[in-house]
């Protein structure tokens, strides 16, 4: 008896353990924050172009820096299929890209922490889940040098019709409201 006892305390600790890990692994990198102020930040990237890259989208489509091109603004989200708070901006995203396709914004997600290499099943029912219908990029060797200047996800950054990356972000989780007094900003020229 004392040796069922003594296995099940230590089954209890054992289950602990790998609980607790696992929890913090799946925080490292997730910010964990909620609406953060963008101003609270630096972007790293202010200013900088998108460097030339080649790579996939989910569906297997190639996919250049040319995205740009043809859009006024667009919202570049860099995301992990790790991170709760991620995930859970995808629809608010979603919304921002329904509702300002026709003003000429765009709305590109890119996937940190799944490379050419990988296999894209996690972030397929991540997509699937949330309903999301905007371009979700792997990532190259570039877009993994540009996502490497954050230690966080979620980040969105604002890019231009020629690649320049705007100095406005938002490191953390963004809403509907935040992303779009941002857009309507910049859209008007206050950015």
């Amino acid at each position: 008896m004392k040796d069922l006892v003594k296995g099940e305390c230590i089954m209890k600790r054992i289950i602990g353990f790998i609980l607790i890990t696992t929890l913090m692994f799946g925080l490292m990198g997730c910010t964990g924050k909620e609406e953060v102020d963008s101003s609270v930040d630096e972007n790293p990237l202010a200013n900088k172009s998108f460097a030339s890259f080649e790579t996939k989208d989910l569906k297997g489509n190639e996919v250049t820096e040319e995205i740009f091109k043809d859009k006024k603004l667009t919202i570049v989200n860099i995301w992990g299929t790790f991170c709760s708070p991620c995930i859970e901006e995808m629809p608010e995203l979603q919304k921002i890209y329904d509702n300002y396709k026709d003003q000429g914004v765009n709305v590109v997600g890119i996937i940190s922490d799944i490379s050419l290499k990988n296999s894209t099943d996690e972030a397929d029912n991540i997509v699937s889940k949330t309903e999301v219908k905007y371009t979700n990029l792997l990532c190259d060797k570039n877009l993994n040098d540009l996502t490497d200047n954050f230690s966080y996800v979620p980040v969105t950054l604002f890019v231009d019709s020629e690649g320049k990356i705007l100095e406005i972000f938002v490191p953390g989780r963004a809403t509907y409201t935040n992303l779009s007094n941002i857009i309507d900003d910049i859209l008007k020229g206050d950015n």
